[in-house]
């Protein structure tokens, strides 16, 4: 064993064994280095002096650790056992069994937990007073050669001989992520993480035992909360499971006499129990209540893994009853289905090259595309007949762009990115109103604000901007992706923007501020599409490697009750201007749009007499 001195490179001692040293490691204080051998012994050593004291395990010790504390240390071995140790007197305090060869160990930053890995695949986790084995960590298929804690203590992670590195969340014992090592490296040695909390270092070796240190990214804020699978006793979950169960009734009465402030009482009740009920009942109280709230700032993140792909609806009817695709990147073709059934209900023909962007209209009456032959057409949804071509280049052009394409709220405009720019088109005579310059790569993607008061675009020049519609300046730069920008949109009260980014990133960001207030990923692959529920309340997104929905648990305020608030006015001349004549239907679905706009605490009946006002001038 060399002791080297990191400035200079220079090696200042050496220490022999007698056998071949697997782990070393540093007390807390620096003034000593603890080592485990295949000679099965542990080697305390005093860096002034260099003596050492010696003790052993029944077999060869793989992996070593001082406690933070330095006063005890831990080693682990072939013998199957890990050994507490008084590091003053040698003395053996406790011992784990853990069942298989344990070839990695690890204490948590406070000294009350620690992990042990073996050659059977698991993971255990133990509570270090007590000896107590809290629960199992199972994932890994062979041996678990390495493993360590966060420096929070939250998250750890492990590697193994099948070439994956796993990342759990301590307390729930749930694999947060999985990183598959690339090409022919197939075992991780050693991890460890950075202490910016952003990235980890890996060991690898491939099977010509050719060796590699890999720099992996971290999940980013927040850590992702896993209620279900927190440690509890069996009196406790029952009890709290009880409480869990009165309270949702609770909530549903509050709802039901429209107290929204009892029900938010009780809601923050609930969620201090949470775990211990239903998660899908919590989420949709949650989002029950949150219809007559203002949502302010998150408090935490939930993530769920997808066990099934979900349906990838990239082009909802605004009833959501149907939707536009193609069957192909590369044809020109767009095809009308039924979402339940799929049967297509109605063909788009006319473009003479591949479709590269197409929306519905804001009454599902109309539909948009743009094209690579150059032209965007403005379709009848029902007849299937091309109402309108307006020529966006020359014919002979040949662009790179996306052209992505979106109606305004109210119908009466469109956006279209070509190139660099933007531009505004007035639907009934196919005027450009407005352009919007300022990217200095490709448009990729294009949308409205809610109210239609603003709009946003994404480009491969890394950048999402905020447009004012009726001046046409940039009002804001949203500056964070290290790649290309594909996708953007506002959240249903927008407030807030969505975006991702080819650096495999999805970015949450604050529409006031411009600061990203989440960034979630790494993710494995490049995001195919994600979207916001009509709530805002969760994000469903999904690549090629992963399916995954975030809950966002917001801090929600009732207002109180109100007849109007000037606020929902645009919505409300939106509306007009798609229902001239609305139903009784029409009027509901505005209801629910401005609960997702937030401002379900308006009285339906203060909404009607606004619409009335509007209308009729009464």
């Amino acid at each position: 064993m060399k002791f080297w001195d990191v400035e200079t490179g220079e090696c200042l001692r050496v220490m022999h064994h007698e056998g071949k040293v697997n782990s070393v490691c540093f007390k807390p204080e620096g003034n000593m280095v603890f080592s485990g051998c295949g000679d099965k012994t542990i080697n305390l050593w005093d860096l002034a002096s260099f003596q050492y004291y010696e003790n052993s395990h029944e077999a060869c010790v793989n992996s070593v650790c001082f406690c933070p504390d330095g006063n005890t240390m831990l080693s682990g071995g072939n013998d199957g056992n890990i050994k507490l140790w008084d590091a003053e007197t040698g003395e053996c305090l406790r011992i784990f069994a853990h069942g298989s060869k344990v070839l990695a160990i690890d204490i948590d930053p406070d000294g009350k937990k620690l992990l042990s890995g073996g050659t059977d695949g698991s993971i255990k986790l133990w509570d270090a007073e007590t000896g107590q084995c809290l629960r199992v960590l199972t994932g890994h298929e062979h041996s678990v050669k390495t493993i360590r804690f966060s420096p929070d203590g939250k998250t750890a992670l492990s590697g193994g001989e099948e070439g994956f590195i796993r990342l759990w969340d301590v307390e729930t014992g749930q694999c947060i992520r999985t990183y598959e090592t690339q090409g022919s490296f197939h075992m991780v040695f050693s991890v460890c993480y950075n202490p910016d909390g952003k990235s980890f270092y890996a060991g690898i070796m491939d099977k010509s035992l050719e060796h590699q240190i890999t720099r992996w990214p971290l999940p980013g804020n927040p850590i992702y909360i896993m209620e279900q699978s927190k440690i509890s006793t069996t009196g406790a979950t029952l009890q709290n499971k009880a409480l869990f169960d009165s309270l949702a009734v609770e909530i549903e009465e509050f709802l039901t006499k429209k107290d929204v402030d009892g029900a938010l009482r009780a809601l923050t009740q609930l969620e201090a129990i949470r775990k211990f009920g239903d998660g899908s009942v919590y989420s949709g109280l949650r989002n029950q209540i949150a219809r007559y709230c203002v949502l302010h700032e998150i408090n935490y993140t939930t993530e769920t893994v997808l066990s099934d792909k979900p349906p990838e609806r990239l082009c909802l009817s605004p009833g959501g009853n149907t939707e536009l695709i193609q069957k192909s990147w590369n044809t020109s073709i767009l095809e009308l289905r039924d979402v339940k059934t799929g049967l297509c209900l109605q063909t788009f023909e006319g473009h003479e090259h591949f479709i590269k962007s197409y929306c519905f209209g804001p009454d599902g009456k109309t539909a948009l595309s743009s094209s690579a032959d150059n032209t965007l057409k403005l379709w009848d949804i029902t007849t299937g007949k091309c109402l309108r071509t307006l020529k966006i280049r020359e014919a002979n052009v040949i662009s790179g762009s996306v052209d992505p394409v979106c109606f305004s709220p109210n119908g009466k405009t469109i956006l279209l990115g070509m190139d660099r720019i933007v531009k505004l088109w007035n639907v009934k005579n196919w005027k450009c109103l407005i352009t919007f310059e300022g990217h200095e790569d490709n448009v990729n993607i294009v949308c409205f604000s809610p109210d239609g008061k603003t709009a946003l675009s994404g480009s491969d020049d890394k950048t999402v901007r905020q447009w004012d519609i009726e001046t046409g300046k940039c009002l804001r730069i949203f500056s964070g992706h290290e790649d290309n920008v594909e996708y953007a949109c506002f959240s249903p009260d927008g407030k807030k923007a969505l975006s991702n980014s080819y650096d495999k990133t999805l970015k949450l960001w604050d529409i006031e501020t411009g600061r990203c207030i989440y960034t979630f990923g790494q993710f494995f692959d490049t995001v195919k599409w994600a979207y916001m529920n009509p709530e805002g309340t969760q994000i469903t997104v999904t690549s090629d490697k992963e399916n995954l929905i975030y809950d966002l648990d917001y801090r929600m305020e009732f207002p109180g009750w109100a007849d109007w608030d000037d606020g929902a006015l645009p919505y409300a001349q939106n509306f007009l201007a798609l229902h001239q004549n609305y139903t009784a239907a029409d009027f509901e679905n505005l209801i629910a749009e401005l609960q997702n706009r937030g401002y379900g605490w308006l009285r339906p009946e203060g909404v009607q007499a606004k619409l009335d006002e509007l209308q009729f001038g009464w």
